[in-house]
This record gives structure tokens, sequence and C-alpha cells, in this order.
């Protein structure tokens, strides 16, 4: 079979989503220091529940973030799916930490939940599952693994 997965193609197709874009370009304002970033910051917070969001310039930029709060680094291992973009592993060699790949799920792409387990090791401390074109990651069982082993999840949505 053969399959074609746009991995970069902008899907923006509603006219309001397009008159947002056009206005913002228009008066200047796509950076941090425009108002918009500010509103979707806002508007994501209430969206997730939370007191707080912080854009980044890139998911790469979002994931180094993270590990470097969790003060992930030099001896750590995180584990990632064998099957990911670059960008999920590069933050973590960034922190001098170590990616672990685990194996990816035939029909999802995504990680293999059920393989997480077998590659925990005392220098674990973060899992990032990536949700892979559309298709979310097992999140219950793989949480109830991280909570028995005290271990972050940093989910990778880009």
């Amino acid at each position: 079979m053969k399959y074609k997965i746009p991995v970069s193609q902008p899907l923006i197709n509603q006219p309001a989503a397009l008159r947002y874009l056009q206005k913002a370009i228009r008066t200047g304002w796509i950076s941090s220091q425009g108002p918009y970033v500010a509103k979707f910051e806002h508007a994501f917070a209430q969206f997730i529940g939370s007191k707080y969001a912080v854009s980044c310039t890139s998911g790469t930029a979002a994931l180094h973030l993270t590990l470097a709060a969790l003060d992930i680094g030099l001896g750590d291992e995180v584990i990632i799916p064998s099957l990911t973009m670059i960008a999920t592993a590069l933050p973590i060699i960034y922190q001098s930490a170590t990616p672990v790949l685990v194996d990816s799920e035939p029909h999802t792409g995504n990680i293999n939940v059920s393989k997480i387990a077998a590659k925990i090791t005392s220098r674990t401390r973060a899992i990032i599952p990536v949700h892979l074109y559309g298709q979310p990651v097992a999140m219950k069982p793989l949480l109830s693994i991280a909570r028995q082993h005290k271990l972050w999840v940093i989910e990778d949505a880009a």
C-alpha cells in the first residue's frame, strides 16, 4: 500500500482563522511582543484548565524548556518512541541526557506502551509520548506506568 502523509502542509481552512492570520500579518504583530500571542496563551490555558500557558517558537524549544525545568540532564534517560521526528530526541541530547527508544505500534505509529516498562532503568526520569498523525497514544496505561515508576510524562502533540 502507498500512503502519503503530509507532515508539513498547513491546514487552515476556516474563514475566521484566515482573517485572524491576515490581520496579524497586516498589522505586523506576529511575534511574541504583540497582543495575539498573549491572547492565544490565555485562551489555551483556559481550554486545558491551567492557570498558565507559555507559547514557544517550536515544539523542539518547548520540549527543551520542559526538560530543563525538570532538571533532566547528564546521566538521565528519557523514553521516546522509535518513530518520531528528530526534534523529540534533540532536546534530550541538548540537556546531556540519553534518549531511549521504544518500538512503535505498527497500526498507529505511536509508542508501544506495553514495551515501555522493559526499558525503564534507575536512570529513567521521563517518558515523552508522541501523538502521531492525529492518533492519540494510549495514555491511561502509559500514565499508570509513569506513576508506578515516579516518572515525568511530557506529551509531544506537535
